[in-house]
């Protein structure tokens, strides 16, 4: 006795749809056979997800990674730059102080000279 899949084939090929229909119109065979399609869809898109999230995530990394490094370029400048106004503002107050110890030791010179001077000369 034959199978009720096997009396599709006996039908006059100019009125057959083709033969995937014949197939999928036994239950069975029918979902194996969108059962294996969807799962290689399921895969293909899967795989193309992945493969966008991974690129997505590195390229988040390297964003990440490179707002970081202008972050940290950006810190060593400012302190840098702190450094170098700190080092500026001590030069110029051990100038200012060199400068006033100058003139004090000049006033105090001057002082002296002249107080000798009238020592000497008025006594």
């Amino acid at each position: 006795m034959r199978s009720s899949l096997c009396q599709y084939w006996r039908i006059s090929p100019q009125f057959t749809p083709p033969r995937l229909f014949y197939l999928c119109s036994h239950f069975s065979v029918c979902f194996l056979i969108f059962g294996l399609e969807s799962s290689l869809v399921y895969l293909y898109y899967n795989y193309y997800y992945n493969y966008y999230f991974y690129y997505y995530y590195y390229y988040y990394y390297y964003y990440y990674y490179y707002y970081y490094y202008y972050y940290y370029y950006y810190y060593f400048y400012y302190y840098y730059y702190y450094y170098y106004y700190y080092y500026y503002y001590y030069y110029y107050y051990y100038y200012y102080y060199y400068y006033y110890y100058y003139f004090y030791y000049y006033y105090y010179y001057y002082y002296y000279y002249y107080y000798y001077y009238y020592y000497y000369h008025c006594y």
